[in-house]
């Protein structure tokens, strides 16, 4: 599946693709993941990716933040999650310009933009 975002970013529009396990960037940049993405959240500086968790391992690390030159910024820290408890993000989406994370046990989470930390926890299912 193909997905196209424009982003204008002080006057610079980027033209941003996804498809499968490949992110495009103005054309110029490309991103080869592990596996295909299932989301994906464009910000001013920044790309956040959510792996598909049935083909990536370690499961509860997931989800990947890159600038626009294709530098990988952070993974996501997978925090007091251990590996035996599979609890992958399925979705992620920004509220009041925080990132937010939603994983498969019922857990939403605010996530740090600078490092892919775990801000705020919630049990919400």
């Amino acid at each position: 599946m193909l997905f196209i975002h424009l982003l204008c970013v002080m006057k610079k529009m980027h033209t941003i693709s996804r498809n499968g396990q490949f992110i495009k960037i103005d054309e110029t940049t490309s991103i080869e993941l592990d596996t295909k993405t299932t989301a994906s959240l464009i910000l001013p500086e920044n790309i956040i990716v959510v792996l598909d968790w049935m083909e990536y391992s370690p499961i509860n690390q997931n989800v990947k933040c890159f600038d626009y030159n294709g530098n990988l910024i952070w993974n996501i820290d997978p925090g007091d999650w251990p590996e035996e408890r599979d609890c992958p993000v399925t979705g992620i989406w920004l509220d009041d310009n925080k990132i937010m994370v939603y994983r498969s046990c019922g857990f939403e989470q605010e996530i740090d933009l600078k490092n892919g930390k775990e801000l705020r926890c919630e049990f919400t299912k």
